[in-house]
């Protein structure tokens, strides 16, 4: 709630979503809009999680349109990847390690699945077992 005015919110959203331009400052810049700006914005695509579409394509665009800050040219909002049919997490201990996938196959191998095997825009699984099967009959 706003202080003093219980009707009205403020979302968390609007100080992550600065993130992204002061992101932009290097270390030792003073810290402003216009020294942020000049380090890379506006950004030409704009790649967001399905989940938080509605902040990136309606809230930051409206954000940066009232402080007279050039829009994204494009947003496009991916799908989940989740491990063996289930969302990963810490918790559940199946986080998947890309690091390690590059490691034992190579980072040609690990794109060449990640691109065949999942549809941009949709959600996509990861299987150790799939994986193999696709390196082995496309790869090997």
């Amino acid at each position: 709630p706003v202080p003093n005015d219980p009707d009205q919110v403020i979302y968390v959203w609007f100080d992550a979503l600065l993130g992204y331009i002061s992101a932009l400052l290097k270390e030792g810049d003073e810290p402003t809009l216009e020294n942020a700006l000049k380090r890379g914005w506006p950004c030409d695509v704009h790649i967001i999680g399905k989940d938080i579409l509605r902040f990136h394509a309606v809230y930051w665009p409206a954000m940066l349109m009232s402080a007279d800050v050039p829009l994204p040219k494009y947003i496009y909002s991916h799908g989940f990847l989740t491990k063996d049919g289930l969302k990963m997490g810490k918790s559940l201990g199946n986080v998947l390690e890309p690091a390690e996938l590059v490691d034992k196959h190579g980072a040609d191998a690990v794109r060449y699945y990640f691109t065949k095997g999942l549809d941009f825009g949709g959600d996509g699984d990861f299987a150790a077992e799939r994986f193999a099967l696709v390196l082995n009959a496309d790869l090997a």
